[in-house]
């Protein structure tokens, strides 16, 4: 109804291995547990029944059905005094405590009284580890233990990385185009906007792109432009569209799900962060998915339709990435070979970088593909594109700020000697030069 909510809700790949609710009260079983709800909560009241009812057999099971009970409050989130004096009971009962369940009027100990730490919180104290540090400690473990781990092992080892990718990400190759819906046409002075979406047999939403093109009969190479904004981005950008015109290309931008006419807004809450939904990354990882793969699909699937056009130039194409739609690419670029030149525009430097930083920037979020640090990084994604021309134009920081140039030069080490090794080390560019992206990207492409 309104998304999975708070991280620690949900477990990694839970409902791809079959694990819900139901399941993990069942583990209760058959020691007394009660489910305490609301009717009016954020939270559909409609599961916890249901949940509840599933989970009442597996303690029927164990001859113990009166072991599993549940108590409902009219009310939103929130503590209710029923619940409260039923929670009371409850323990009363099952630990043998005298007394009364009524709830009642208390004096509450005082700030002072309740402080029992040096600075006021525990996490300043003891030694404490938070979770971001926990999470530092195993990441380094897992990247210190990859299989592979240079190189020339990586391109010995496409399969196993490449695998890897469409496993953990949840790319999907396999969907099939059920037609292709043509929605009309805007004329501008030097070229034509057409505009589209894709139905699928075998996927529940349209893609919808626009496809520009100059005017006359002359088949042109085509340039896939990729935005977090959708294809937007690029029909606010009257110069940038005549720039590309003049230089020889057919442009088709797309959205993507979760960008443009695809974006969700009505997942937010509490895991609604700066703007970004963080309900859609754990919804996609509840179900053995990410984002960055989704996305992955919605490229396979235009690619598909690319290929049966007679109007552009099919093979050779370039890809203008922007953003964290570089991540997207790259686990469908991999894969795809029609694709030539790729321009990727501040791309997110590493995944490792997310995981060092504590307060990383929100918008780089749907880059994440949940356990693929153990196996690789976007650098090992990038070198498998070798021997493609690729050009990297100021890659960020986890901080959503331009990354430190030394340590951009450090990390393009494994990336440089890839391509070395692939006798493509002229096909790889890493600007880091200020100035505006769409020049950069323009000198690219001459």
């Amino acid at each position: 109804s309104i998304g999975p909510q708070d991280a620690e809700q949900n477990l990694y790949r839970g409902l791809v291995r079959g694990i819900d609710h139901a399941d993990l009260l069942s583990l209760r079983a058959p020691g007394p547990t009660m489910i305490i709800s609301v009717t009016q909560d954020f939270f559909s009241i409609q599961g916890a029944r249901e949940s509840f009812e599933e989970a009442k057999g597996v303690f029927a099971a164990y001859n113990r059905p009166q072991n599993l009970t549940m108590v409902e409050a009219d009310g939103t989130h929130g503590t209710r005094k029923k619940n409260r004096e039923s929670m009371y009971s409850f323990f009363q009962h099952h630990l043998n405590f005298p007394g009364s369940s009524d709830d009642e009027e208390v004096e509450f100990f005082s700030e002072d009284e309740l402080t029992v730490t040096p600075g006021g919180q525990v996490s300043g104290a003891y030694g404490s580890k938070a979770i971001f540090d926990l999470n530092k400690d195993r990441a380094i473990r897992v990247m210190d233990g990859r299989r592979i781990k240079d190189p020339q092992q990586l391109l010995e080892n496409r399969g196993l990385i490449a695998g890897k990718a469409r496993e953990l990400s949840g790319f999907d190759s396999s969907r099939a185009i059920r037609s292709v819906v043509y929605t009309g046409k805007l004329e501008k002075e030097n070229y034509r906007i057409e505009k589209y979406f894709i139905q699928g047999e075998c996927f529940d939403y349209p893609i919808p792109f626009v496809l520009v093109k100059p005017y006359g009969e002359e088949k042109k190479p085509l340039l896939l432009y990729l935005s977090p904004e959708g294809k937007q981005r690029l029909l606010d950008n009257h110069q940038e569209i005549e720039d590309y015109i003049e230089q020889g290309y057919s442009i088709l931008a797309p959205d993507l799900i979760g960008t443009g006419e695809l974006s969700n807004k009505a997942y937010q809450g509490d895991s609604y962060i700066e703007g970004n939904s963080f309900n859609l990354l754990f919804g996609a990882n509840l179900v053995g998915r990410s984002i960055a793969g989704m996305q992955a699909g919605d490229l396979d699937v235009l690619q598909k339709h690319i290929q049966d056009r007679t109007d552009i130039e099919t093979e050779n194409i370039t890809v203008v990435a922007m953003g964290e739609t570089c991540s997207s690419f790259l686990h469908f670029g991999i894969f795809n070979h029609q694709v030539s030149k790729i321009i990727l525009v501040n791309p997110l430097s590493s995944y490792r970088d997310l995981l060092m930083t504590r307060y990383y920037d929100p918008d780089l979020l749907w880059t994440a593909v949940p356990g693929a640090v153990q196996y690789y990084d976007l650098v090992h994604l990038e070198a498998l594109l070798a021997p493609r021309e690729l050009v990297i134009i100021s890659p960020l920081s986890a901080e959503g700020e331009p990354a430190d140039p030394q340590s951009i030069e450090e990390e393009s080490l494994f990336l440089k000697a890839a391509y070395r090794l692939s006798n493509a080390e002229e096909k790889l560019t890493i600007d880091m030069e200020g100035g505006s992206a769409a020049d950069r990207v323009r000198k690219y492409l001459d």
